[in-house]
């Protein structure tokens, strides 16, 4: 039982966190295996570029190898493009394999356009900062100042403002599965339908948590429309693509002829195709994702070329040859972070991912859909800029995610050594405060979708050298203190979710740490009652009971057992109904977590899926029989000829069907809480 919830549930996590793969990666080889070679990978593709003689030398020789390396290890990782920029021009511009694999198309950096998925965010932000340069927006104001059609609750006193949007500081519960991506245009949402439609609800006020969102920044989007008086990919061809002669970048989607906001026949043609790893290892094509709904958060299809006129006008104060994108007051503004709360761990700056890395201002945002992933990174102080995109999910995480790594630490030395820090010599006695379980808050948490939360637990003890240990996502990470509920990390190597340097911890007014810093998803103290540990406690239990009481009533069947009164035969018949029905629902679970992994991302599209809806509907029923259960349960001690072990074994599992709905209940799993 805990292993089919924990593989549902990693699955789904997956699905809804592809846009954040970058930030669990692992170590990429740095040259090609002799003899490697790509199956029916072409010459990759390079246009005239001219870099500066002394910028990044060998470069090309150092990007060919990982990048060959990566799809020589992958065979289902059919195409790549990479572009570098370096004090205002383009060092590296480069096409790997195929944008089309069927059709023998190779990836052309300049011209290919592979979806950037959640880096489409950066230009919302942009775009946003626009107009309030204008005077026509207000960071500050409450949304609910520019909506019309709907309004967002006011949950808490405090408003939600453009401000808290774009820092992802709303306080909005997540959500994605059944709704976020489409591939069939006719059930494609229009943007302000989809915001109607699929408001999440406010979980925390605004302002305090960060918690990573795509409607939010869909609702960002939405208001640019609003304000402008035009459709969010109109405008960013008026205001940032044509004045960056981003020619081959565009924010609509295939839709069909005659859809206004259809990709138009010039571009159509030159969109990649996206790949998953098919059952024989290949590239296997999938249908286009339709994302134009939450279009703001995610739909931008681009070239390498046109991602490197883009980098290089936001590491030069967002000017362009001829003009700028906002002024320089607003440039600047822009390069600080709306809140202060954690300065020395990662969060958002106006859209943009904002860190230290190695002592260097670190700029980026990466993103994915079901066959895309990207990766953005700047380095403002070094005028540096990679842009990194596959068509496909097989390995595609791992290279988008470490080669803006790997270059960084060819060419650039980290401004002073690393040395861990160690812990003071009283924080094993003090530190047990930060101790227990925490979740992310980038979760749902009124939807069954919550589920998706499970293996997102993080568990804090302190050890007797007193360092606090988080346990998360597979990974065990040393933190040291060096300051009140300020705390490093001890690794020199920085990767996956332990990729930040500083972690906070934030205590409410009784003194107690309930909320930590994570990168684009804060943690927040759970209790016991929220643990996973519980759900897959109550489900085990009451399976286990639900074998007893089966295997009892079957060994009864074969005996001529005399009964007396009705409650007891009333009684056995309840409970072995409601046997009978926890074990069809584990079933049913057990088979959607087998379908989900045979296909993750299957989840995104149907959600959920029939087993699990049949299980749905079994716990409804167990609801029923469970209260009828309990009803009989002081008329079988008084009244029924069962024995005194058969009393108690019935009473066991009647109050283990009471735990196990409750903890359905914690989980939303009672109800049809879906979109």
């Amino acid at each position: 039982m805990n292993k089919s919830f924990r593989l549902l549930a990693l699955a789904t996590l997956f699905a809804i966190t592809c846009p954040c793969a970058a930030l669990a990666q692992t170590q990429l080889q740095t040259e090609t295996k002799p003899g490697q070679q790509p199956a029916e990978t072409p010459n990759a593709v390079a246009p005239e570029v001219a870099p500066p003689a002394d910028a990044l030398p060998g470069l090309e020789a150092f990007v060919d190898g990982i990048v060959e390396g990566a799809m020589a290890e992958h065979t289902a990782l059919p195409g790549i493009m990479v572009s570098v920029v370096k004090d205002g021009q383009v060092v590296l511009l480069k096409g790997y394999g195929f944008a089309d694999v069927d059709k023998k198309i190779p990836v052309d950096p300049a011209t290919s356009m592979f979806r950037i998925g959640s880096i489409t965010k950066t230009f919302t932000g942009l775009a946003v900062m626009q107009l309030v340069e204008q005077g026509k927006l207000d960071l500050d104001a409450d949304v609910n100042t520019y909506l019309t059609a709907f309004k967002i609750p006011d949950t808490f006193p405090q408003p939600i403002t453009l401000g808290a949007l774009i820092s992802h500081r709303a306080g909005f519960e997540d959500g994605a599965l059944g709704f976020l991506f489409q591939q069939d245009p006719e059930k494609l949402e229009s943007l302000e339908d989809f915001l109607k439609n699929h408001m999440p609800a406010r979980v925390r006020p605004p302002g305090v948590t960060s918690t990573y969102t795509n409607y939010g920044m869909a609702l960002a989007g939405y208001i640019v429309q609003l304000v402008s008086g035009q459709d969010y990919a109109s405008y960013l061809e008026d205001h940032i693509f044509h004045p960056l002669q981003m020619d081959h970048s565009t924010a609509r989607e295939p839709l069909g002829a005659g859809n206004p906001l259809s990709i138009s026949s010039e571009l159509e043609p030159l969109l990649a195709t996206g790949y998953i790893k098919g059952p024989d290892g290949k590239p296997q094509a999938q249908p286009f994702d339709l994302v134009g709904a939450v279009g703001p958060a995610g739909v931008i299809s681009s070239s390498a070329l046109d991602m490197a006129r883009y980098m290089m006008a936001r590491l030069d104060d967002d000017r362009y040859e001829g003009g700028r994108l906002v002024s320089a007051e607003t440039s600047e503004r822009m390069h600080h972070r709306l809140y202060d709360d954690r300065p020395g761990a990662v969060d958002m700056a106006y859209a943009l991912g904002d860190d230290v890395v190695e002592g260097y201002q670190w700029r980026w945002h990466n993103g994915g859909t079901t066959t895309f992933l990207s990766d953005m990174t700047m380095y403002p102080e070094l005028q540096l800029g990679i842009f990194i995109s596959t068509n496909s999910t097989d390995g595609g995480s791992e290279v988008s995610g470490q080669l803006p790594k790997l270059i960084f630490k060819r060419y650039f030395s980290p401004r002073a050594e690393f040395k861990a820090a160690s812990p003071p010599a009283d924080f094993a006695q003090r530190g047990q405060k930060y101790a227990g379980q925490f979740k992310m808050s980038r979760t749902s948490y009124t939807q069954l979708e919550k589920i998706a939360a499970l293996p997102s637990v993080s568990t804090f003890t302190v050890d007797a050298d007193g360092y606090l240990l988080q346990a998360f996502l597979g990974q065990t990470i040393k933190w040291a203190e060096v300051g009140p509920g300020k705390f490093e990390n001890t690794s020199e190597k920085l990767s996956g979710y332990a990729g930040t340097r500083y972690l906070y911890f934030y205590e409410n007014d009784q003194g107690e740490a309930v909320r930590a810093t994570l990168p684009l998803s804060d943690l927040v103290r759970i209790s016991w009652w929220e643990s996973p540990t519980c759900l897959y406690i109550g489900f085990g239990v009451a399976l286990l009971l639900s074998f007893t009481i089966l295997l009892g009533a079957w060994r009864r069947s074969g005996m001529k057992v005399q009964t007396k009164g009705g409650a007891g035969v009333w009684a056995g018949r309840l409970a072995t109904l409601a046997a009978t029905s926890v074990l069809v629902t584990v079933i049913c679970v057990g088979a959607t977590a087998a379908s989900v992994a045979s296909n993750p991302l299957a989840l995104l599209f149907n959600w959920p899926p029939a087993p699990l809806r049949f299980g749905l509907c079994l716990i409804l029923l167990i609801i029923a029989l469970t209260l009828g259960m309990l009803w009989f349960l002081p008329r079988i001690w008084a009244r029924s000829s069962w024995g005194w072990l058969r009393k108690t074994h019935y009473t066991l599992f009647a109050l283990a069907c009471v735990f196990l709905l409750f903890m359905c209940l914690e989980w939303n799993m009672i109800g049809f809480k879906y979109f």
